[in-house]
């Protein structure tokens, strides 16, 4: 390896948690409280994409979207509104925004008080059909949320649709995301997030 390589953010997840593995649960908790008071520098990667996001306004591949379809009598809309509200509130990166600091750098600045993004739409099965082409849209980059769930009601099925931006969430950090959406929907608890 170079000196110029990078270690990928799953990587230095790894070695961070492996120098941690020694500390009490208290201490990793006091730890991860002190870094969501600060705003955190983005990593070399992440820099690259907001610079592919800002200079190429057609970059909508840098959206990672889902769309699940649920038959409307297997699901509780009032509680899937609530898991995704609960999942919300336990990841810090979805209630994190980009914003520039003292230096005009860009931080990831954590808002415990930033309102969940959820639109709950009852609409029928044809005029979701028709408005399918404008589920992904480009995020507002700097001071707002990177990431959106709508739930769409029809009179057949629940479809819910989340979209998130690349510079917060990978492949990895989606599956982590499902499986706690899955978890608070059948009532289970989270476990802490210790994204920062």
């Amino acid at each position: 390896l170079s000196g110029t390589a990078e270690i990928s953010a799953g990587g230095a997840l790894a070695l961070a948690l492996a120098g941690r593995r020694s500390l009490s649960e208290e201490e990793l908790l006091r730890q991860d409280q002190a870094a969501r008071q600060a705003d955190q520098p983005f990593l070399p990667m992440q820099l690259h994409l907001l610079d592919n996001q800002l200079y190429c306004l057609r970059l909508d591949f840098l959206t990672l979207t889902e769309l699940w379809r649920m038959p409307r009598d297997q699901v509780d809309l009032d509680r899937l509104t609530r898991a995704l509200i609960t999942l919300i509130h336990n990841h810090p990166m979805l209630r994190s925004v980009i914003r520039l600091d003292e230096d005009q750098g860009f931080v990831i600045h954590y808002d415990p008080d930033l309102p969940p993004v959820l639109e709950v739409i009852h609409t029928t099965e044809e005029e979701f059909r028709r408005g399918m082409d404008d589920l992904v849209r480009r995020f507002t980059l700097i001071g707002a949320p990177l990431y959106r769930f709508r739930i769409y009601e029809t009179e057949e099925s629940v479809y819910l649709h989340m979209g998130f931006n690349h510079l917060f969430n990978d492949g990895y950090s989606l599956t982590v995301l499902f499986k706690n959406l899955s978890d608070a929907y059948h009532g289970r608890p989270l476990p802490h997030d210790y994204s920062y």
